[in-house]
């Protein structure tokens, strides 16, 4: 008996292709035109995913989807470490109407994360990693004309996650995560009092848990589609705040809360061809509810005498923001492949309170990179196959447009370039 032509099911598969693409790009519009980068959370999780723009929801290629959709661990056998570092430069630029002085920021970044997995028992994995999805750094120019509301800013957000993932049926997983959350915060900025400016110095470290949780369905060797969940996660910190006056240095405890953000996202990977895929996602970001960047102090008798120096705030306000990311590889050899991204990343702060302690500009993010997977011999020349070996190269630029600020005494125009190489290193035993 003939078999029946596999032709009506390969025309299924690719109508349903495209009405997943058809679904994201539809909501493409729609971010564009949100007033709300959110410059947090620049920085990709994994070289891999960076590559392809962070459309990384639906792929469990690697062992870093424990960033990105923590069921994906369930399609990977055995015993996996992935370690990948970035190397970024950031400059922002700020400058009065009509005045040709330009002040500027320029930050240095060195984030690296790295991720386990380990697969116990068919369809059930366990998997475990550090990363830092959230950070940002300002160093303004020494006496610039915005030292009042800061010369200085440092926010870091640093993730623990353990995670377990469990394919139900075939093809389809669930998996859930516990996150430890801990936080760096640091904020300089000259005060005025009695007609005169004081450097005002604070450093505050907090903690939170929080919990994501995934779902990857492959519907056909062409479709996978997949969604994530983490949960927003309070953070209460504590530090101390130096005021460098005339009479000496006057420290004092200090408290502060914010809240990392919701984060909900979906895509889908769709193979046309055998050496082609195209990944797309988009994502939500709660950063309405991060909170303004208020710094109060523990002494009660000090909020009383000089409520002014007790609660200083730094004009911070964000908003919801929504991101499409997208990202196209082509494998040409056998191990190796070639790597493309876009992402629009738009501002979560708007014009009337775009402050220097945090200018957000929306930007527009290009990445390319290279990527290597085959076997690792030893090194004794023996020829013995010891592990599985990936490699991962990226480059990342940022532009944005320059955008003004409303904000009462501080009506400056901001503009901003990023420029990222990172690398990743991995094997699977």
């Amino acid at each position: 008996m003939k078999a029946l032509p596999s032709r009506p099911a390969s025309a299924a598969v690719f109508v349903l292709a495209a009405t997943l693409a058809a679904s994201l790009l539809s909501a493409v519009p729609a971010a564009f035109a949100a007033a709300s980068g959110d410059d947090f959370a620049f920085y990709e999780q994994g070289a891999r995913a960076a590559a392809l723009g962070g459309a990384f929801t639906a792929r469990s290629d690697e062992v870093s989807t424990l960033f990105y959709n923590p069921a994906g661990l369930a399609f990977l056998g055995g015993i996996r470490l992935k370690t990948n570092v970035v190397f970024g430069r950031r400059s922002v630029t700020a400058a009065w109407p009509g005045d040709e002085t330009v002040f500027r920021t320029r930050s240095i970044d060195l984030v690296g994360n790295y991720a386990f997995s380990w697969q116990p028992i068919r369809r059930v994995t366990l998997g475990a990693g550090s990363s830092t999805p959230y950070s940002y750094q300002s160093l303004w120019t020494v006496n610039w004309s915005g030292s009042a509301l800061c010369r200085q800013s440092l926010f870091k957000a640093h993730y623990l996650t353990l995670a377990a993932a469990v394919e139900l049926f075939k093809g389809f997983a669930v998996g859930a995560g516990l996150e430890l959350v801990s936080s760096k915060l640091e904020w300089q900025h000259d005060i005025l009092y009695y007609d005169m400016y004081f450097l005002s110095r604070h450093e505050l470290r907090g903690k939170g848990l929080g919990l994501t949780a995934g779902v990857l369905w492959k519907i056909a060797p062409a479709v996978s589609i997949g969604a994530r969940y983490r949960e927003s996660v309070p953070v209460d910190y504590e530090g101390y705040n130096i005021f460098h006056s005339y009479s000496g240095i006057l420290p004092q405890d200090v408290t502060a809360s914010l809240t990392l953000p919701r984060e909900i996202a979906c895509g889908a990977v769709l193979t046309p061809a055998p050496r082609v895929s195209l990944s797309l996602d988009l994502q939500w970001n709660t950063w309405g509810g991060f909170g303004g960047w208020t710094i109060t102090a523990v002494d009660e008798d000090f909020q009383a005498a000089l409520p002014d120096l007790a609660t200083q705030s730094g004009a911070l306000s964000l908003s919801d923001t929504t991101t499409v990311k997208a990202g196209l590889e082509y494998r040409f050899a056998r191990h190796m492949a070639l790597r493309a991204g876009y992402a629009r990343r738009p501002s979560s702060v708007d014009d009337d309170v775009r402050s220097p302690v945090y200018p957000d500009l929306a930007r527009s993010i290009l990445s390319f990179g290279f990527g290597y997977e085959g076997p690792a011999f030893s090194i004794w020349g023996d020829g013995e196959r010891v592990s599985d070996l990936s490699f991962d190269l990226y480059l990342r630029y940022a532009s944005a447009a320059a955008a003004p600020s409303a904000l009462p005494g501080y009506e400056m125009t901001y503009d901003s370039s990023r420029l990222v190489v990172g690398v990743g290193a991995g094997f699977a035993f």
